[in-house]
């Protein structure tokens, strides 16, 4: 199960740099369902850091940041239910 995830991992910081913005969520929801995915937010900031510009998206500061939060406290209680 270690190697899923850091694959996982793999995968999605490789996504995050050169794929497409789908993947990268995609592994993001996978980690977050099976694991307390702290990587998952760490991407996020390394996200905002690399490509949201300093005014935000919309007027929203570092949006990928809290879509990962979302997902990672929005999913614990789902995850608790399903593995604990």
């Amino acid at each position: 199960m270690q190697k899923i995830r850091i694959g996982l991992d793999g995968i999605m910081l490789a996504s995050a740099l050169f794929g497409i913005p789908v993947v990268t969520g995609t592994c993001a929801l996978l980690l977050s369902l099976r694991w307390r995915a702290w990587e998952v937010l760490a991407a996020g900031v390394f996200v905002d850091l690399l490509y949201v510009p300093m005014d935000g998206i919309f007027g929203v500061p570092f949006p990928a940041t809290i879509t990962a939060l979302v997902v990672v406290w929005g999913l614990e209680p789902f995850r608790m239910q399903l593995y604990e």
